[in-house]
C-alpha cells in the first residue's frame, strides 16, 4: 500500500496553555460528518461519563464551526509546527473515518511512534493496524468507548511499543523518499568517505545512549552501573533513551527531548534496530559501540513479525556502522567476534558487571515462606521469548517431575498477553498437565527476585541465544548450580563451572542430569565450588579496570563523523 508519501515530522512548537501537562487523544483532519466526527464525539462523551480519566480529546483541522465542549479542545486550523508537537505528545491518534484509501494522519502518527485507533469498517486503515499491531480497530460506538478505556489502562511503555510497531510498518509501506535518501547518503560508503579528525581530548562528560530503559533488564542495569562508575570517577554522565518505563523515568533522559552535547564522549548500546542509530553515528565527539548481540530474527518471525524486522534491521546495520566507530566492545568475546566479522576494528570485551551488593536488601518474606515449603524449586529468569525456549524447559521439567514429583518450575520475566509465544508457553504448560507445578510470574520486584534466588535449588536454561547471560552469573552468587544449553556465549560465561548440555540431547537425558545436580550432594558441591571461582570474574573489581581502559581509548582515538 504505497499511494501517498509522508514527510518527516518537524521540530514542533509549544503547546497551547490548555494542553500543558495533559494526556490527550488527537484527531487531525476535516471536522465534518463525512469523517465520522460525530460518532467520535459521542463515543468520547460516553467514555468520560463512565470513567474518571483525565484524558482529553483534541481536534485540529478545517471546519465550519468550533466543536469545543467539556474535555474536547478544538484548535481548528493549526501550524505544521504545532501539529508536529501534538503528534509527538498525544497519548494516541484517532482516525474514525470509514472512507480512507490511505490515512496520512495514521502514517504521520506512526512516524513519531504514536499508536492509533482506526475504524474497523475502513478496509485500508483497519488492515494496516491489523498487520502492524500499531494500535486498535473499533467499529461500533461501544467498541470505540472500549478502545478509549483500553488506552487509559495501557502503560506508557506498552503504548510506546505499539507505536514502534506502527513506525516499523510505516517505514516499509510509506514512500519516505527524503528519509531514505538521507540514510543512503549516511551509509553509502562508496559515494562518500568519512571525514576523520584525530585529536587527544580531556574528556569531561561520557554519556550513554540506548533504545529502552527497562526495569530489571540486563542492558539497562549495565548502563546504570557504568553511569555510577563514571560519575564516581568525576565524569559528567547521563543515560539517554528513546523509551523509558515509568518506574525508570528518573534514571534516564528521553532522547526525543534532549541529546548529548556534541563534545561529550558517547557509549552507544546496540542491541536492536533503532532510530537512535543515526543519532549515534552523527555524534561529533568520541564514541564507542557496545554490542550486546541481537537475537536472530527467525526466532520471532512466526510470532511477532514486526519485532523480527527490527532485529533483522539491527543486525544488518552492523556492517554499515563499523566505519563510524573506531572503538567498539562486546560484552562477551562471542559478541566481539561478531563485531570483527562485520568489519569493526579490533573490538574489545567489556563484560556485564554482576555486583553482589545489589542484593543487600531484605527479600520478600511472603515469597520466602512460599519457597520453603519442602518442594524443590527450579528457576529460570528472562523475558518470555522464543529464543529463551521456556517451552522446551517446560517439556524437560515434565521429565524431571517424574523423577522428583515434589518440585516446581518458576519462570520469572516479562510476558505479554498480546504475545503469541506467551500463549504458546501457557498452552505447553497445560499440554503437560503442569499448571499446578509451573509458576509464570511476570516481572517481579527486586525483593521478590531475591527471594526466588534464595530459595531455588537449580538454575535451568534451555535458551538458544545469549549474548552474555547475566542470570547465569547471578545464580552463582546464591550457590545455585547452573544447568544450561551450551550455545552462543553461554559456555564462555559459565566457563569451567556449571553443567552444560548439547542442543541435540534428548530432554529426558538432560532432566536426569538436572536431577543429579539437585540430589547428588557431592556432585552438586563440586559445581558450586567452581561457580564461586567463576563469579569473581564479573565483579566490579574485575570489570571496572576494563572500563577505565576503554575510557582511555576514547580519549585518544580518532573522531569519525558522518558526512552531512
Amino acid at each position: 500500500m504505497i499511494s501517498e508519501g509522508t514527510e518527516p515530522i518537524g521540530a514542533g512548537a509549544e503547546l497551547p496553555d490548555q494542553l500543558h501537562g495533559k494526556r490527550f487523544l488527537l484527531y487531525l483532519g476535516r471536522r465534518e460528518a463525512v469523517k465520522n466526527i460525530d460518532m467520535l464525539l459521542r463515543a468520547f462523551r460516553a467514555f468520560r461519563q463512565t470513567s474518571n480519566s483525565p484524558l482529553d480529546l483534541v481536534l485540529a483541522g478545517p471546519g465550519t464551526e468550533s466543536l469545543s465542549e467539556a474535555n474536547v479542545i478544538d484548535l481548528e486550523l493549526i501550524s505544521d509546527e504545532l501539529k508536529a508537537s501534538l503528534l509527538r505528545l498525544a497519548t494516541a491518534v484517532v482516525q474514525p473515518s470509514t472512507n480512507e484509501s490511505f490515512s496520512r494522519t495514521m502514517m504521520e502518527a506512526w512516524s513519531v511512534g504514536r499508536p492509533v485507533v482506526v475504524n474497523a469498517n475502513c478496509l485500508a486503515t483497519a488492515k494496516a493496524v491489523s498487520r502492524s499491531g500499531g494500535g486498535w480497530s473499533a467499529a461500533t460506538e461501544a467498541e470505540w468507548v472500549a478502545a478509549f478505556h483500553e488506552i487509559e489502562n495501557t502503560s506508557s511503555s506498552e503504548l510506546a511499543r505499539l507505536g514502534e510497531l506502527g513506525r516499523l510498518y510505516a517505514d516499509e509501506h510509506a514512500d519516505w523518499d527524503k528519509i531514505i535518501s538521507r540514510y543512503e547518503k549516511l551509509f553509502d560508503l562508496n559515494q562518500t568517505e568519512s571525514q576523520t579528525k584525530v585529536r587527544r581530548t580531556n574528556l569531561a562528560a561520557i554519556h550513554q545512549l540506548l533504545p529502552d530503559m527497562v526495569y530489571g533488564d540486563a542492558i539497562s542495569n549495565q548502563a546504570l552501573a557504568i553511569r555510577e562508575r563514571l560519575r564516581a570517577n568525576g565524569y559528567e554522565s547521563e543515560i539517554f533513551a528513546k523509551r523509558c518505563e515509568d518506574r525508570m523515568r528518573a534514571s534516564a533522559l528521553l532522547s526525543d527531548e534532549t541529546q548529548p552535547e556534541p563534545e561529550a564522549a558517547l557509549l552507544y548500546h546496540h542491541s536492536i534496530g533503532s532510530e537512535l542509530t543515526s543519532l549515534a553515528v552523527n555524534h561529533q565527539g568520541p564514541k564507542c559501540l557496545i554490542y550486546h548481540n541481537i537475537t536472530p530474527a527467525q526466532y520471532f518471525a512466526p510470532y511477532r513479525p514486526g519485532f523480527a524486522w527490527m532485529l533483522d534491521t539491527g543486525r544488518k546495520s552492523l556492517k554499515r556502522l563499523a566505519p563510524y566507530f573506531e572503538v567498539s566492545v562486546g560484552d562477551s568475546a562471542y559478541n566481539a567476534r561478531e563485531l570483527a566479522a562485520h568489519g569493526f576494528n579490533n573490538p574489545g570485551v567489556l563484560p556485564i558487571v554482576i555486583d553482589p551488593h545489589r542484593w543487600n536488601m531484605i527479600p520478600d518474606q511472603n515469597q520466602m515462606r512460599c519457597g520453603q515449603d519442602g518442594r524443590t524449586n527450579i528457576l529460570f529468569t528472562g523475558r518470555i521469548a522464543p529464543n529463551k525456549k521456556q517451552d522446551r524447559l517446560v517439556e524437560a521439567f515434565s521429565h524431571f517431575q517424574e523423577l522428583l514429583p515434589e518440585s516446581r518450575l518458576i519462570i520469572v520475566g516479562e510476558g505479554r498477553l498480546s504475545d503469541p509465544f506467551f500463549h504458546h508457553l501457557l498452552g505447553t504448560i497445560k499440554r503437560f498437565n503442569l499448571e499446578s507445578a509451573v509458576e509464570v510470574t511476570g516481572v517481579v520486584e527486586e525483593e521478590t527476585l531475591l527471594a526466588y534466588y534464595r530459595t531455588s535449588h537449580l538454575y535451568w536454561s534451555f535458551s538458544e541465544h545469549e549474548g552474555f547471560g547475566a542470570p547465569l552469573v547471578e545464580a552463582m552468587w546464591f550457590d545455585i548450580p547452573v544447568c544450561a544449553l551450551e550455545v552462543t556465549a553461554v559456555s564462555e560465561t559459565v566457563g569451567q563451572a556449571g553443567v552444560l548440555f548439547e542442543l541435540d540431547e534428548d530432554v529426558s537425558t538432560v532432566a536426569r542430569r538436572a536431577y543429579r545436580l539437585v540430589t547428588d550432594e557431592e556432585f552438586r558441591q563440586s559445581i558450586i565450588d567452581k561457580q564461586r571461582l567463576r563469579r569473581a570474574d564479573f565483579t566490579p573489581d574485575s570489570v571496572w579496570p576494563i572500563l577505565a581502559g576503554l575510557v582511555d581509548r576514547l580519549a585518544t582515538k580518532p573522531i569519525i563523523s558522518a558526512v552531512a
